[in-house]
């Protein structure tokens, strides 16, 4: 293999990194989770890649609308304290970077794209929950412990925060080590 194609297979991995860790793992979570039907383990190559694709389509929809919504909290935590990067600033520090050190960078910040992606969607769980505890007595069996009854919203709750400390973090880390990659103070 030349040089040229180990640096153009190089270079096209961590995208697809990107793309299994920052949406399709986050796709798959959602749709299982939301699935209220038992899921056919047929795994023939059509099922297998229709399921893939549905579950990216998912995970990518996610990432954006999350991004949406959520970007606008490093737009403001970054004007206040020089310990985030924005979005933008990040993919512009990445790209000065060695190729091995942008592998690692894009790593990172796909596991913060799927803890926001997540948070996302424990934040619409947490949502409609609440609004079917409204209607409802809001007590949920859960089968391997059905003597103890949890709150619906107690779940998405403490899964939400778990996530958003996760995707504050990962960012926060991605930022720190892209300043000590190119010797910022």
């Amino acid at each position: 293999m030349s040089n040229g194609a180990i640096e153009k297979v190089s270079g096209f991995v961590p995208e697809v990194w990107f793309d299994l860790i920052a949406r399709v793992v986050p796709g798959t979570v959602i749709v299982l989770a939301t699935s209220s039907t038992d899921i056919s383990l047929d795994l023939s190559f059509g099922n297998f890649a229709g399921g893939l694709v549905g579950v990216y389509v998912v995970g990518f929809a996610f990432d954006v609308i999350s991004e949406g919504l959520f970007g606008c909290i490093f737009r403001i935590f970054s004007r206040w304290t020089k310990c985030f990067y924005t979005y933008r600033q990040l993919s512009d520090k990445v790209e000065l970077l060695a190729a091995n050190q942008r592998n690692v960078i894009v790593k990172m910040e796909a596991e913060a794209v799927l803890a926001r992606s997540l948070f996302f969607y424990f934040l619409i769980h947490l949502f409609l929950t609440g609004l079917s505890c409204f209607w409802a007595d809001g007590k949920i069996p859960w089968e391997p412990l059905s003597i103890i009854k949890f709150h619906p919203w107690s779940v998405s709750a403490l899964l939400g925060f778990i996530a958003i400390v996760c995707w504050i973090r990962m960012h926060k880390s991605t930022t720190q080590r892209i300043k000590a990659m190119l010797n910022e103070s």
